[in-house]
């Protein structure tokens, strides 16, 4: 018997609480990402995107692109690392480049061409 019976599963997905359910697959983040939207606060939203693009994690990229990429052209004179950037997008296509992650690169590279 290689998997539980859906029952028992079931049951044991009642105590896991759904913040952490959207950190197993896809489905969940699906379904519960505004809850872990609403646990992230707003001085940590850098950090939380800077640590998708260091995990290449593209699938939730795509979702912060969504929600937050309208702010990232407004957003003027980032300094990072002795850089100055023009916009928080221009820091985060760099940053991008700079963690090797291609996957999230491509997106995020995507926002410029429909502004």
């Amino acid at each position: 018997m290689k998997f539980l019976p859906l029952v028992i599963s079931d049951y044991i997905y009642t105590f896991i609480p759904t913040i952490y359910l959207t950190s197993l697959n896809t489905f969940y983040y699906d379904k519960y990402n505004s809850i872990r939207r609403d646990k992230i606060l707003s001085n940590t939203l850098d950090s939380y995107i800077r640590d998708m693009i260091r995990k290449d994690n593209s699938y939730i990229i795509k979702y912060i692109i969504s929600q937050y990429s309208h702010l990232w052209f407004k957003q003027k004179n980032i300094f990072f690392s002795s850089i100055k950037y023009k916009d928080y997008y221009s820091y985060i296509l760099d940053y991008s480049l700079i963690q090797n992650s291609n996957n999230c690169y491509q997106y995020i590279k995507q926002i410029n061409m429909r502004q």
